[in-house]
């Protein structure tokens, strides 16, 4: 019997002109949405990838795929720890976030929603937070690994009203990275996509653990949850043993609320990963961490997604047990989005 499954990562692709229509009077006449630096060809041309797509083409995949539900993050506004002016972070998550309810999450139950928040103001963004949750219906809330927004990094105290609040209301956080490159050359030096696609996501997502591990976050809220996704699980055992290294040897004096050695958090289901369907490693990598904490996800319908073929490639392995394989398709995004 085929395992039905669970996107743990889908996009929507953020239809300027319908957020345009959530967006307070005073910047509806800005044109934020694309800068110069934003010019990297990322369909290759268009030979990669999809312009829009639509509500009925998501579903449409969704049944070719055999998966029940998606998880909708953004694309463009992955962006949003790169927004300099802390008001307009704000009117961006709030707009986003409806349009996300409004064209998605209140036309079929098979959408679930992550809502995007103003880490430029952490006050709008506890409050952000609470209404994409409550009033919108949304599982969990996007953290950027890279922006303004993100400095200083997610670890500090400065950020734990958020972290708080998703502790209370008993939802997920997800570290995603972009790579449409509004930060400039100051920041990501590479001249290609090909460079920074490379590393952006994987090399995102271990800085913000690094930072999120040894400055006690996951002690400080034990019922906070963390999700790495889109970079894959090759690095993860690679990541565990070197944060371990470190903290033997530094993590009395620097480290001092981390209670535990720092491989234990992706052992005892604090940080969940996404997983690429055709990692050669997988079954060591489950193996070494363990098979609960590793889900599937689409990444559809960006332009290196293969979907819906990834989900069958995941079903027709050979080196994973049909129990791994519910795990990863199934079971695990079920358990850490509240789905159940």
């Amino acid at each position: 019997m085929t395992i039905p499954g669970i996107d743990a990562d889908g996009h929507v692709l953020d239809n300027r002109d319908l957020i345009f229509r959530h967006l307070p009077e005073s910047f509806k006449k800005r044109e934020w949405w694309f800068t110069p630096r934003n010019t990297w060809d990322t369909t290759l041309e268009g030979k990669s990838g999809q312009a829009e797509v639509n509500v009925a083409e998501w579903l449409d995949a969704l049944e070719k795929a055999n998966v029940e539900k998606t998880v909708l993050f953004p694309t463009r506004l992955l962006n949003i720890g790169f927004v300099q002016e802390r008001e307009l972070a704000v009117a961006l998550a709030r707009a986003y976030n409806t349009y996300l309810y409004e064209e998605y999450l209140s036309v079929s139950p098979r959408f679930r929603g992550i809502a995007i928040l103003p880490l430029q103001d952490v006050d709008e963004a506890v409050r952000e937070l609470n209404r994409a949750v409550t009033e919108l219906g949304m599982v969990a809330a996007m953290l950027p690994t890279h922006g303004p927004a993100t400095r200083p990094m997610l670890g500090d105290p400065m950020f734990y009203p958020i972290y708080a609040e998703a502790e209370r209301l008993g939802v997920p956080l997800c570290l995603h990275a972009t790579v449409t490159n509004p930060s400039g050359p100051e920041i990501d030096p590479f001249e290609r996509m090909i460079d920074s696609h490379m590393l952006i996501h994987p090399f995102g997502q271990m800085r913000q653990l690094t930072s999120l591990i040894f400055r006690g976050v996951l002690e400080e809220f034990p019922g906070l949850t963390i999700g790495s996704m889109e970079a894959g699980a090759s690095w993860v055992p690679f990541f565990m043993e070197r944060l371990d290294e470190e903290f033997n040897w530094r993590g009395a004096e620097e480290a001092p609320k981390v209670q535990r050695v720092p491989s234990e958090y992706f052992r005892n289901g604090r940080i969940y990963v996404c997983i690429e369907p055709e990692e050669a490693l997988l079954s060591t990598v489950m193996g070494f961490v363990g098979e609960d904490w590793f889900m599937y996800a689409s990444d559809y319908p960006h332009p290196d997604a293969d979907f819906p073929e990834s989900a069958h490639y995941l079903r027709g392995r050979t080196d994973l047990s049909e129990g791994q394989k519910e795990k990863l398709l199934r079971t695990n995004a079920l358990r850490f989005y509240g789905l159940e």
